[in-house]
C-alpha cells in the first residue's frame, strides 16, 4: 500500500512536531542543542517567516519548507520572498513525492500571495541542493558569492504564471517543473547572460515545443516570447512601450491577434497580424495600456508593458569628521565610516531593530520609507516613526570619536499584547521585546581583541573570516549558539592594515561578537513601554595610524 502524505500550512499547534523533526535531524537551530516549540516560534518570528508548509504522514511531521522575508543578512524587496529551511526527515530524504509536494504547496502559496521573485541561497559546493534548485526553475544571475560564500538564485515562476494566465493548466507548478529542460550539470555553475543588465532568456517547453521567455529581472515580469518555429515578440530595448513582432515559421504564415486592455478592463485596441518568415511589425503601446493579450494557436499569453516596480532612490549624505567620511543612507538608516584617503569602509553602523523581525540586513539592507535624517553642527539625528514605535538615534561627532545614543518609545499594545499577526502567522508579545543593534565589519581584519573589566581575548585568525561563521542569520538568537563562561566584553578593538577602531559597549547591553557582525541586545523595560527609553550608548574611537600588524 502506498504511503499517504498531506501538505498543510504551518500552524502554531504544529510547533512541537516541527521541533521534534529538527531535533531528530540535528538541523538548523537544533544543530548544537535540542530546541523547544517556544524556541522555534521565537526564531521564526525574529527571522521574519512569512509562512511554511509541513509534510505529514498521519500526525507526524516528516518534512518542511518555509518562505522568509529575510535570509542570512539579506532582506527581500516588496515582491520577493526567500525559500529556506527545506528539510526532509532522513527516512524520506529520497522521496520524490514528499519533495515535489512540499515545493508545489509552498510555491502555490507564494504565487497566491502576489510575490513575483522567489529567492534561494546555496553554497557552490552543495551540488545536490544546486541541482534540485535548478531542476525546479531557479536560475543564477551572478556567479559571484557573498562574503559568506553563498550564491543567490532566482525563480520567476510567479511572473510566468501571470504570463500564461489563469485559464491554462500550464500555470500549475507541477506542470511547470515537468516542462523545464534537463539540468546540464556541466553548466550548472554558469550564470545567465543578461541583456541590458536587466533581461534574461529562459528555456521552457509549451505543448512540447521549445520556447524562450524573456524575463525582466528588475520589474519581475515576462517581457517577450520566442516560439522558435512560429513567432518572436520582444520589446525594443531602446524605447519604452515599443515592441517588435516577427514571423519565425519558414513554411507557413504566423497568425497572431493582439488586444490592448486598459486598467478597468476596457479593450482599447485589437489588431490581427499574418506574418511570413522574417516579416515583422512594430507595435507601440501607450502608457494607459495595462495589459496586452496575445492570441496564438488557440492560447492567450499576457504581457504588462507598463508595469514597473518602483525603485527606492538612496540619497547618501556625506559628513566629514576629522580624517574620516561618514556616509548616511536616508533609506536604510545605515552610517558607514570611511577613511578619507581611500575607499575602504572601516565600519558600518546598522539601523537598530526595534521589533520583530530582527534582521536589518548587512549585505542587502532593509529599505524604509519613513526615515527622517537631520544634521546640525556636530550632531546627526535619524528617526523612524511608524504605527508601532518611535525610534531615534543621535550621533555626536567629537574629532575622532562618535558617541551614539538610541531612544525607543513603543506606541501600541499592552504589556502582554499577544494579538495575532495574520500576515506573518506569529504572535506579538511586547513583554518579550528585546531590541537589538548591530555593527558590520566587512574589511579584512588583522586582529580582533575583546576586553572585559579584568581580562582580554584575541579572536583566532580563523574566526576573522566570515566564511567560517555559522551565525550570519542568527543575529537575534541570543546565547544559545555561544558559550557562556562568564566573560563579558566591554570593548572591542579591531585592527586592519591602516586603521584601529575601538568600540566601547553599553554596560546595560549584552554583546555577542563575531565577524562580520557584532550584535548588541539592548536594555529595554517592557513595563514602561509607552515611555521613551534610552536603550543604548555606544562609543566608537577611530585611529588611522599604521597598526602594529601592518
Amino acid at each position: 500500500m502506498s504511503e499517504k502524505f498531506t501538505f498543510t500550512l504551518f500552524q502554531e499547534s504544529d510547533a512541537q512536531e516541527i521541533a521534534n523533526l529538527l531535533n531528530r535531524n540535528r538541523f538548523y537551530i537544533s544543530e548544537h542543542a535540542p530546541v523547544s516549540p517556544e524556541d522555534y516560534l521565537f526564531v521564526q518570528a525574529a527571522r521574519g517567516m512569512a509562512f511554511s508548509v509541513v509534510a505529514k504522514k498521519g500526525e507526524k511531521a516528516i518534512g518542511m519548507a518555509a518562505a522568509y522575508y529575510t535570509s542570512g543578512q539579506k532582506v527581500a524587496n516588496a515582491q520577493q520572498i526567500f525559500l529556506g529551511t527545506m528539510l526532509l526527515d532522513v527516512r524520506y530524504r529520497l522521496s520524490f513525492a514528499v519533495l515535489v509536494g512540499l515545493y508545489d504547496s509552498l510555491i502555490k502559496e507564494i504565487v497566491s500571495r502576489g510575490f513575483k521573485d522567489i529567492l534561494a541561497e546555496v553554497l557552490p559546493g552543495n551540488k545536490q541542493s544546486l541541482y534540485v534548485l535548478l531542476k525546479y526553475g531557479f536560475v543564477l544571475l551572478s556567479d559571484e558569492t557573498d562574503i559568506y560564500g553563498y550564491w543567490m538564485l532566482h525563480n520567476y515562476l510567479p511572473a510566468i504564471v501571470d504570463f500564461l494566465g489563469s485559464g491554462t493548466s500550464l500555470a500549475s507548478t507541477k506542470d511547470f517543473f515537468y516542462n523545464l529542460p534537463l539540468v546540464n550539470k556541466k553548466a550548472a555553475s554558469k550564470s545567465k547572460p543578461q541583456i541590458k543588465n536587466q533581461y534574461i532568456e529562459c528555456e521552457y517547453k509549451l505543448d512540447g515545443e521549445k520556447i524562450l521567455l524573456l524575463i525582466d529581472t528588475i520589474n519581475l515580469k515576462v517581457s517577450g516570447i520566442d516560439f522558435c518555429n512560429n513567432i518572436k515578440f520582444y520589446p525594443d530595448f531602446e524605447f519604452n512601450g515599443k515592441y517588435r513582432l516577427e514571423g519565425n515559421n519558414k513554411g507557413a504564415l504566423a497568425n497572431v491577434s493582439i488586444r490592448e486592455i486598459a486598467a478597468g478592463g476596457e479593450i482599447k485596441k485589437s489588431t490581427g497580424h499574418s506574418l511570413s518568415f522574417q516579416e515583422f511589425a512594430e507595435i507601440e503601446f501607450k502608457s494607459d495600456v495595462e495589459k496586452v493579450e496575445l492570441d496564438l494557436n488557440e492560447a492567450t499569453y499576457c504581457f504588462y508593458p507598463n508595469r514597473t516596480i518602483k525603485q527606492n532612490k538612496h540619497q547618501i549624505s556625506k559628513i566629514e569628521c576629522a580624517n574620516y567620511d561618514l556616509l548616511v543612507d536616508n533609506t536604510t538608516g545605515f552610517l558607514s565610516i570611511f577613511m578619507q584617503k581611500s575607499a575602504t569602509e572601516l565600519l558600518k553602523v546598522m539601523w537598530p531593530s526595534a521589533a520583530l523581525p530582527y534582521i536589518e540586513g548587512g549585505i542587502i539592507p532593509r529599505e524604509k520609507d519613513n526615515l527622517l535624517v537631520e544634521f546640525k553642527e556636530s550632531q546627526l539625528r535619524i528617526k523612524e516613526d511608524n504605527d508601532d514605535y518611535s525610534l531615534r538615534r543621535e550621533y555626536m561627532l567629537k574629532n575622532d570619536r562618535i558617541v551614539i545614543d538610541t531612544y525607543l518609545k513603543m506606541k501600541v499594545g499592552a504589556k502582554e499584547d499577544t494579538t495575532k499577526d495574520t500576515t506573518k502567522n506569529t504572535t506579538k508579545n511586547r513583554s518579550s521585546l528585546a531590541p537589538i543593534s548591530q555593527l558590520w565589519v566587512e574589511e579584512k581584519l588583522n586582529q580582533m581583541m575583546l576586553l572585559s573589566e579584568d581580562a582580554q581575548r584575541v579572536l583566532p585568525e580563523i574566526a576573522l573570516a566570515p566564511q567560517n561563521s555559522h551565525y550570519e542569520d542568527f543575529a537575534f538568537w541570543n546565547n544559545a549558539l555561544h558559550s557562556d563562561d562568564g566573560f563579558k566584553p566591554k570593548r572591542a578593538q579591531l585592527k586592519s592594515n591602516k586603521s584601529k577602531i575601538d568600540v566601547i559597549f553599553d554596560e546595560r547591553s549584552t554583546a555577542v561578537v563575531h565577524i562580520p557582525n557584532m550584535v548588541f541586545y539592548l536594555s529595554y523595560d517592557p513595563s514602561c513601554h509607552l515611555e521613551e527609553q534610552h536603550i543604548e550608548k555606544l562609543e566608537i574611537c577611530l585611529n588611522t595610524e599604521e597598526s602594529e600588524d601592518a
